[in-house]
């Protein structure tokens, strides 16, 4: 995962992480102003990105209008702040079925085993446990 207060200061450290993994290398950046102008730049190298902490369906479509491999939602997180998680998950995952984005969701703090089984009828593929 990138770090930094500013777009130059993700994109730097983004770009020396990208070149530490290779190819293999997926980003992490947050889902921010900064974050997704970082994002857009790396992607225009070539290096692969996650935009995490998303939350809502139009930071997912951001993040596809970015080029980014994937948008990891924190569906535990969401469900802690009092809102449906596995709601918002399933608007994402249709809107960028919608646009026909190639981005995927990487569901992210998974707390119940029930769960997977909720993301998977919703279209998620990647899940991380």
């Amino acid at each position: 995962q990138s770090w930094g207060r500013d777009e130059a200061e993700l994109y730097v450290r983004g770009k020396h992480l990208a070149e530490i993994g290779g190819d293999k290398a997926v980003i992490k950046l947050p889902a921010t102003r900064e974050g997704f102008k970082a994002a857009a730049q790396l992607v225009k190298n070539g290096i692969k990105i996650c935009i995490t902490a998303v939350h809502a369906p139009f930071q997912a479509l951001l993040a596809a209008s970015v080029g980014a491999a994937y948008v990891a939602p924190y569906l535990g997180r969401m469900n802690d702040a009092g809102r449906d998680g596995h709601a918002s998950i399933a608007q994402m995952s249709q809107a960028l079925r919608h646009t026909r984005s190639t981005t995927e969701i990487l569901a992210a703090s998974i707390r119940d085993p029930e769960d997977i089984a909720t993301l998977a009828q919703n279209g998620i593929h990647c899940i991380t446990v």
